[in-house]
């Protein structure tokens, strides 16, 4: 599975609550996490969505879910730093969504909150 299909997988069983088999994020996670860089926009919103929603459902999974949220954060701001045209496509509800997921998952980095205020400025 490719890393933004894994992401959608994440996405759509996060968006409709659905119960997981056993080591689903897991399993997806390390695919996105280490395909991190092919992610677009959409594809990192996606995967953030299902790692607050995961962090915040499981303490089990909490830890799978920090770390998938870790690199999505880092993917994110590079897309937003290092191409301009980009980030003319993200909106304030994508920056919504890439906070909410960090606070749900238990992360705190003035560093990402001054990226994600950049864009809403």
């Amino acid at each position: 599975i490719a890393p933004r299909h894994a992401a959608n997988l994440l996405h759509a069983f996060a968006r409709v609550s659905a119960p997981e088999p056993p080591k689903f994020l897991d399993a997806l996670a390390e695919r996105v996490v280490m395909g991190v860089s092919e992610l677009n926009v959409i594809g990192v919103v996606h995967g953030a969505f299902a790692a607050g929603q995961a962090a915040g459902q499981a303490a089990k999974q909490r830890k799978s879910a920090q770390n998938l949220l870790e690199a999505l954060t880092r993917r994110f701001v590079v897309l937003l730093r290092h191409e301009q045209s980009l980030s003319q496509s993200v909106s304030p509800h994508h920056v919504a969504i890439m906070g909410r997921a960090f606070l749900q998952a238990g992360l705190r980095s003035q560093r990402v909150v001054d990226c994600l205020a950049e864009v809403l400025i």
